[in-house]
């Protein structure tokens, strides 16, 4: 079988790669807390905001541009459930930067994922959350 490169992808797969709305809604490896010390230092540092599945800390930083970092424990739900949380997670955050601060770095530990169910459940936790926020 052959195959088509990017030029005749039915998909659009490859298409698009500079559109100023994909870069917008991306979440980069540059956005990313990847450090064990950033983690622990957010975690004692920062700012806490307390939800019923969520614990969020934040602490500004002086990089210009916000981090995100996860934190779930494996007694949270097993394997499938806690890569969901994260990704529920990413994706809110990926799509709803202008929520956060500008210039911080972002530590979400999830307490228990028994409250959700989907994306407008945690949406809705995390907006609860933000209001609260510096």
């Amino acid at each position: 079988m052959k195959r088509e490169g990017k030029e005749g992808a039915v998909d659009g797969a490859g298409a698009g790669k500079d559109c100023g709305a994909e870069k917008k809604f991306s979440f980069p490896k540059g956005e990313r807390l990847l450090k064990s010390e950033d983690f622990t230092r957010v975690r004692k540092d920062g700012k806490r905001l307390y939800s019923r599945s969520f614990t969020v800390f934040i602490l500004p930083n002086a990089l210009g541009k916000r981090r995100l970092g996860l934190s779930v424990g494996a007694r949270v739900a097993d394997s499938p459930g806690r890569n969901r949380v994260k990704r529920l997670i990413r994706e809110f955050y990926r799509l709803n930067k202008g929520s956060f601060s500008d210039s911080s770095d972002i530590l979400i530990s999830v307490k228990t994922v028994d409250n959700i169910k989907g994306y407008r459940d945690l949406e809705e936790e995390f907006r609860k959350v933000l209001r609260r926020s510096p």
